[in-house]
């Protein structure tokens, strides 16, 4: 029997379990992936990442070749409701989550192409920063939970290896044998609705060529189309009332008879390239996490697809967990740590379930007005809420020990679904601005492996005695100001560029911040009387 010893291991090579590789990566932690799939997926499934999710894809250094693949804007600015695809539109809903809140909230914008499509794209990038990582056609067989490691049992091609890790990351998926192994329970909303995917090829720019939109939905028959390229390439969800998963009664002959009743066009040439079966389900797991292994995507939570969240909740999931592992490896943090990661990103799952669980009815209202045959008008203008969701995706705040809060109060928005300002208050998301354009260099490119302090003037009273070794960057004030930093004060940036800390003024004694950044990273305060080993990395201004 084959053993190999790593520092993480991760189960599961779909967008999360990737994510999570690329970033374990870049901040050099050892790590395997194993995949029990022999490739990435054909079947198209998650096509929305939203721009929280881009500004994590663009720290890959992938943003470029992921826009060569998107769905083209003209598609992407609006949702039209409709009986089919012939009769004239009830309604059309103009929407920015799909096109980007623009540069002046984030230096990156949404991407929607199809999970086939974007994937080989992350494989590629994960395989060009540790080739021997990735293990495709990998199953995971047995885990076994020790003090100090993580034991697993992987069968490749009919031969079994051993993998000791210290910790194990579960992406792997909905029917996650981690979660189940660990005995880990879902709670929440299940079998809300049975859907079938078609994934087809078809020309139906007659038809919709001249009024794009990023979803079509009809209620005769009942379903939605989605373009994949803004060519051929199409995915219908069906909706499924019938018993059972659906799978049995749409076969290809089915389907393509469906997607004809919907374009009224019995003649339409269609290849049927591949069908699929869904439930819908809004859960979340009881915890997230059990001794050394960590939930993260669908293995934690499932979410109505209303809103595009679950792909994207899960890669800022790994987005969250990966710099607390690399930081607990080193020996830059305590282990208290890893805690903040259920503490911070179970809220965010549960809010944003019931939101897209709301998204879903939304949908059926406007739906249920169409099969009666009047107008979506007023169910369309009652609902901003679906398709903008800006405060969603960039607003949320972590509460965790990772935080220190500053007792400020957060910012008022109509919606805290909708509505997003931008505020450097503790949890938060630091605001995006730009530091230096000509580079297109965002504030958010300021976080790096390790905690960050950012201040507007470069003074001696915010420097602490510490043998380890974090940057001190000195912003522009014009630069500062835009981002609400208190005059004369500093902000603690963690790695994923959410803020730790925010001083409004100076410290009274120069330990002061230092027992802050050891109370983020969970480490016990120490005392040193001697010696003058500055915690800061001095590095140049930032000028706009």
């Amino acid at each position: 029997m084959t053993e190999v010893d790593t520092e993480v291991l991760v189960v599961g090579g779909g967008p999360v379990g990737l994510s999570m590789s690329i970033m374990l990566s870049l901040l050099d932690v050892d790590h395997v992936l194993i995949e029990k799939h022999a490739s990435t997926t054909y079947h198209p499934k998650a096509r929305n990442l939203n721009t929280r999710t881009m500004e994590i894809v663009r720290e890959w250094g992938i943003d470029k070749e992921m826009s060569e693949v998107a769905l083209p804007e003209t598609w992407s600015s609006s949702i039209a409701y409709c009986k089919d695809l012939v009769k004239p539109e009830l309604g059309r809903m103009k929407t920015s989550g799909f096109v980007g809140l623009g540069e002046s909230i984030s230096p990156a914008i949404p991407h929607l192409s199809s999970q086939d499509v974007y994937e080989p794209i992350w494989r590629r990038r994960a395989e060009s920063l540790a080739s021997k990582s990735l293990k495709f056609g990998s199953e995971l067989k047995s885990i076994r939970l020790l003090d100090k490691s993580v034991e697993a049992e992987i069968e490749v091609a009919d031969q079994i290896e051993a993998i000791s890790a210290r910790y194990l990351v579960a992406a792997d998926g909905a029917n996650s044998f981690v979660r189940n192994t660990l005995e880990i329970s879902m709670n929440g909303a299940r079998g809300i609705a049975n859907f079938v995917n078609v994934y087809f090829s078809a020309d139906l720019s007659y038809l919709v060529g001249k009024r794009p939109a990023v979803l079509f939905f009809t209620s005769e028959p009942r379903g939605v189309f989605q373009p994949l390229d803004g060519q051929k390439r199409w995915l219908c969800q069906i909706t499924h009332l019938g018993p059972g998963n659906g799978l049995e009664e749409y076969d290809i002959a089915t389907c393509r008879d469906w997607v004809r009743k919907a374009t009224q066009n019995n003649e339409l040439e269609i290849e049927i390239l591949s069908i699929g079966t869904w439930t819908m389900n809004a859960t979340v797991a009881d915890k997230y996490s059990e001794r050394r292994c960590f939930l993260v995507g669908d293995s934690a939570h499932q979410l109505p697809p209303t809103g595009g969240f679950g792909a994207n909740t899960g890669i800022q999931d790994a987005h969250n967990l990966a710099w607390k592992l690399s930081l607990v490896l080193k020996g830059s943090a305590g282990e208290s740590l890893l805690d903040t990661y259920e503490q911070e990103r179970k809220p965010v799952a549960e809010f944003n379930a019931k939101q897209s669980l709301a998204n879903s009815k939304v949908v059926g209202r406007i739906t249920a007005l169409a099969l009666k045959g009047e107008s979506a008008d007023q169910a369309i203008s009652d609902s901003r809420k679906y398709g903008n969701f800006a405060g969603m995706e960039l607003g949320y705040c972590y509460e965790s020990k990772a935080v220190i809060s500053d007792l400020s109060d957060p910012p008022l928005v109509d919606d805290y679904v909708a509505d997003y300002v931008a505020t450097s208050r503790p949890g938060h998301r630091l605001p995006h601005h730009w530091v230096d354009l000509k580079q297109r260099k965002s504030t958010l490119d300021l976080a790096n492996r390790n905690l960050v302090v950012l201040v507007d003037e470069h003074e001696s009273r915010w420097e602490i005695e510490s043998e380890k070794r974090i940057e001190f960057i000195v912003l522009e004030k014009t630069v500062s100001k835009a981002i609400g930093m208190p005059l004369g004060g500093c902000i603690v940036l963690r790695p994923d560029g959410h803020v730790a800390w925010r001083s409004a003024g100076v410290a009274t004694k120069d330990l002061a911040l230092g027992k802050i950044i050891n109370l983020i990273l969970g480490k016990a305060v120490r005392r040193k009387r001697h010696g003058r080993n500055s915690l800061f990395r001095r590095s140049v201004s930032y000028m706009r």
